[in-house]
């Protein structure tokens, strides 16, 4: 939720009838982006594991190469050489994390697991809608991908609701496998080896398919349906007028026991990470904010209730509405707590006669409204009469900065959100939501490891579990998790 929908809660009480509500989220900031490598380990738990290890040769772009996979009951690690993706990546399911492996410089970085999923997901609805636009131009037949939906869901291994039907012909082959045969050339192509799975090597199996093949669904929902380790797998990509053809060819199959390949002695690499801006300029603020080491320290619930009595005391209402908001957004607390039904929310009996003074307030009410006209969808007019209201006597103008910025995510401006909405991180880096919301925007500019960065760090911070915020980012993560289990 952005913080234009959590200070449109007080519209309910005043007529215009929106609504909020959200379930209490499970904290998982023991192992976010922020975490040493020891940590992790920690939170692992359990060094030795058995793993199944499929060993394979291939070819991508006639570049030869080679990949060791070791599938376990809780992760997935797959090591490359030789090519382009050299290095190791490790899928750790217990955690929720992937984990990028840097052996020359001994760094590793630390991403969600839901972060290329939710890409997957937005960008299938994209190249759909792309798919009909050049088709409405009369240019597709230029572009394969633009004829046969099949090379998109290929490239991305996935297949959203309502997605245009793939049109392909399977046809086994004589070693007992199958091909895939799409606008008269071979897709994708499998040959079983003679190496049976069990059920836990199976589902290994599939977790390393959807997440590191790019092959389309129904092709790997083929090689698992066989039970067995593919001794071939062959698939062509398109994108544009380019296509690849990746081949790998299995080398080896061993039953053993190992480590996750992750040790205490990597670095993160998240203070050097190449980040678009201004996320790559505000990290720092960010980081420190996590461990509670900013210039200042995080505003306690005391300092709120204590600013807020000051500002009825002076009968300063909009700054008593605009701190209220900010208060709500770092706790869960205040007038917009209260009318968010916040558990954390408490001090409840005196909400009436605080929405009164609200009617009464031109600027208050002039800014309620404007949420009024974002929720019934014109964005354009909430903004202009937004920007209209004066900021004087604030304590905390990044708050209407923070809201314009929302309101421009919304309207697909995201280059007018990015620019406003880090004014409240400087202003309070604090509040996961303010990080939240700059997520959003990122997540509108397709940059999905800026995004989840930022949705990572909104719950790690110091009582990031009290922020409203952090519920709508795990019900993301398990709207993610029940409509594609195959990733988890």
């Amino acid at each position: 939720m952005t913080k234009s929908g959590m200070a449109a809660c007080v519209a309910t009480a005043m007529g215009v009838g929106l609504f909020f509500g959200a379930a209490r989220a499970e904290d998982m900031t023991a192992v976010g982006p922020q975490v040493g490598a020891a940590q992790l380990i920690a939170a692992h738990g359990g060094p030795t594991e058995p793993v199944l290890r499929i060993d394979y040769d291939t070819m991508s772009d006639a570049e030869p190469g080679r990949q060791v996979v070791d599938i376990a009951p809780d992760f997935v690690s797959i090591k490359k050489t030789g090519s382009k993706e050299a290095g190791v990546v490790l899928y750790d399911f217990r955690l929720k994390r992937v984990i990028s492996l840097d052996e020359t410089r001994h760094t590793f970085s630390n991403d969600s697991a839901y972060m290329m999923v939710d890409f997957r997901y937005i960008e299938s609805f994209n190249r759909k809608m792309l798919r009909g636009v050049l088709g409405r131009l009369g240019v597709s037949k230029q572009l394969p991908q633009a004829q046969n939906p099949y090379w998109d869901q290929q490239s991305l291994s996935f297949l959203a609701p309502n997605d245009d039907q793939a049109i392909v012909e399977p046809k086994p082959t004589p070693r007992g496998g199958m091909e895939y045969v799409v606008d008269g050339t071979v897709a994708a192509r499998f040959e079983p080896s003679a190496e049976a799975l069990s059920a836990e090597e199976q589902k290994g199996l599939a977790r390393f398919l959807w997440n590191s093949s790019n092959l389309h669904p129904i092709v790997i929902a083929a090689i698992l349906a066989g039970g067995k380790i593919p001794a071939e797998i062959e698939a062509r990509n398109v994108m544009g007028t380019k296509q690849t053809v990746t081949i790998w060819k299995l080398r080896s199959v061993a039953r053993v026991t190992a480590d996750c390949p992750l040790t205490a002695n990597y670095q993160s690499d998240l203070p050097q990470k190449n980040l678009a801006e201004p996320l790559r300029t505000l990290l720092p603020t960010m980081l420190q904010a996590v461990t509670g080491r900013y210039a200042t320290a995080p505003r306690s619930i005391e300092g709120y209730r204590a600013a807020l009595a000051d500002a009825l005391a002076k009968n300063a209402t909009f700054q008593y509405y605009v701190l209220d908001n900010e208060f709500a957004l770092q706790y869960g607390m205040g007038v917009m707590g209260c009318l968010s039904h916040r558990p954390e929310a408490t001090d409840c009996a005196g909400i009436q006669n605080v929405i009164q003074k609200y009617r009464a307030d031109d600027r208050t009410l002039a800014m309620i409204n404007t949420f009024g006209l974002e929720h019934n969808g014109d964005i354009k007019a909430a903004l202009l009469q937004r920007k209209a209201i004066s900021r004087d006597g604030l304590s905390d103008p990044y708050m209407i900065d923070l809201w314009l910025g929302d309101a421009m995510t919304e309207s697909g401006d995201t280059g007018g959100a990015l620019s406003l909405i880090p004014n409240a991180i400087k202003g309070n880096p604090y509040v996961g939501g303010f990080y939240k919301d700059l997520g959003d925007a990122f997540e509108r500019s397709f940059l999905p490891v800026e995004t989840w960065l930022c949705y990572d760090l909104a719950r790690a911070l110091p009582a990031g579990d009290k922020a409203p915020v952090v519920d709508s980012i795990v019900k993301k993560e398990q709207f993610l998790e029940t409509n594609y289990p195959q990733f988890f």
